[in-house]
């Protein structure tokens, strides 16, 4: 099934290359034409050797170099760039800050304090007999996730009650 996927995607990658390439080499060749023709009209005009096929070339010329404005009237130029206030960019660095990683790591680290306090606070109110049956619950989920993992050891490739116990200290 794996290699099924991998083929499909092997496919895929290489006709999007094949068309890509395609493209590039027809843009090349278009430009090269265009570029030709500019060279071959202004010869001609240089020669002061005009005929009607080359009023016809020009009148063609003319109307790709219409195109050609219509395309720079499209780009942007560096002067109709305005620059931002300062009161936007505040706004801007506020929007793109409450997605950083370091803001969602430092919750998720607040989340597991409080948690360890609302923990330590159970604990406080637990009497003795309460803490001890706690700790036997906790060895016997321990003690059933390995006995379990080790009917899969081929499946999870656990050894030893430590790791599972590390395992376990990271969750709880």
């Amino acid at each position: 099934m794996s290699n099924i996927v991998l083929e499909a995607e092997f496919l895929y990658y290489t006709l999007a290359s094949v068309a890509t390439l395609l493209v590039i080499a027809i843009s090349w060749r278009v430009l090269s034409s265009k570029h030709s023709a500019e060279n071959k009209s202004l010869q001609h005009h240089d020669a002061s050797q005009v005929t009607e096929a080359d009023n016809d070339s020009k009148k063609s010329s003319n109307s790709e170099d219409s195109q050609d404005i219509d395309v720079d009237d499209l780009l942007i130029k560096s002067s109709e760039i305005e620059k931002l206030e300062p009161q936007e960019i505040a706004k801007l660095q506020e929007g793109s800050g409450d997605s950083s990683p370091s803001k969602k790591v430092k919750e998720t680290h607040a989340k597991r304090v409080r948690a360890k306090q609302l923990e330590d606070e159970l604990a406080k109110s637990m009497t003795e007999d309460q803490l001890d049956e706690e700790r036997r619950v906790r060895q016997s989920q321990l003690e059933a996730i390995f006995k379990l993992m080790q009917d899969n050891q081929d499946r999870f490739g656990v050894d030893s009650m430590e790791d599972v116990q590390s395992q376990y200290k990271l969750y709880a």
